[in-house]
């Protein structure tokens, strides 16, 4: 677990956060998404960069089944917990 946020980490997950709120149809929930995400990546174990990989991971399985989601930001993220619980390779 991370004691804190560098600045670059935190300005990398605030952009990611504003754009998936963007791109998921849920921007009046950007800064929540923000410190979701935060808070995932603080409780790990994974650099940013892996962190980073889960997060496009989690957005592109939301993306394939988008159509059929009432809210897709909030799938991607319950998505992004269940990967980020997957055991390390």
């Amino acid at each position: 677990m991370k004691e804190y946020l560098s600045d670059a980490e935190r300005d990398t997950i605030s952009k990611a956060a504003s754009w998936l709120s963007q791109a998921l149809q849920d921007a009046g929930h950007t800064r929540s998404n923000t410190t979701r995400l935060e808070r995932m990546y603080q409780g790990g174990e994974l650099q940013l960069g892996a962190f980073m990989e889960q997060v496009k991971r989690a957005h592109s399985s939301t993306i394939h089944r988008m159509p059929a989601l009432h809210k897709p930001m909030a799938w991607m993220l319950v998505t992004l917990e269940s990967y980020l619980a997957e055991p390390v390779k």
